[in-house]
Parts: C-alpha cells; sequence; structure tokens
C-alpha cells in the first residue's frame, strides 16, 4: 500500500483528463479544471462509513487557497478512485472527511457539481 510517488497520480490524473472533451465530462469543469488541480499531496482524511482514518491523495481543490471552505477531490491508491473529501472536520484541527468514492474523475466532478448546482 501507498507505493505510489506523485509523479504516478499525476500520470492517473493526466490519463483521466484525456477524456475532458467527451460528452461525459462535466461541463462545469471542462474549462476551468486546472485552476482547482493541485500538485498531489496525501493527506489523512476520516471515512464516516468505517469510522476510520484513510491516507489518500489530493489532486484538485474546489477553493484553492482557502483552507476551510470548499472540496477536496481526491484519489483512493488502495481502491484506484476517485472521490470527494471535505477540508476540515467539525472540531478545530480534524481531518476532513470523505463524502464518497464515485470511480473515474469525471465521476468525482459530476458528483462535486451536483452539489454545486443541485
Amino acid at each position: 500500500m501507498h507505493n505510489l510517488e506523485p509523479e504516478d497520480i499525476i500520470s492517473i490524473v493526466n490519463l483521466e483528463l484525456e477524456d475532458k472533451d467527451a460528452f461525459t465530462f462535466p461541463a462545469l469543469f471542462q474549462d476551468g479544471l486546472d485552476e482547482i488541480r493541485t500538485d498531489p499531496v496525501r493527506a489523512v482524511f476520516f471515512n464516516p462509513e468505517t469510522r476510520l482514518q484513510e491516507t489518500h491523495w489530493i489532486v484538485a481543490d474546489e477553493i484553492p487557497g482557502d483552507d476551510v471552505n470548499g472540496r477536496f477531490i481526491i484519489y483512493s491508491e488502495e481502491d484506484n478512485l476517485f472521490g470527494i473529501a471535505g477540508k476540515t472536520g467539525p472540531g478545530e484541527g480534524e481531518s476532513g472527511s470523505i463524502t464518497g468514492f464515485y470511480g473515474s474523475l469525471a465521476d468525482a466532478l459530476d458528483n462535486l457539481s451536483d452539489e454545486i448546482n443541485p
């Protein structure tokens, strides 16, 4: 577990982005994805389903530069899935909670855009 390096995660994201112009890719992110994309970094998140802390890769930040508001797009190295997580937990200094894993990067962004524009 945790054998991938940031360069590997960049390659995985770039492969996912090859479908960026497909009609199934969320329109909200077709042009502005570079603005929210981040250098991959590992972070710890709370998984409410398992009640455990888990380490995943942050690959995008809904509101860059804001440490509290917005959500992260995360990547599970173990499951090869993209998902969404909050930036912070309910208590000061607590890690954010995982909202869910959705499959592809497009699927995660689609769920993020559903939360932005219900």
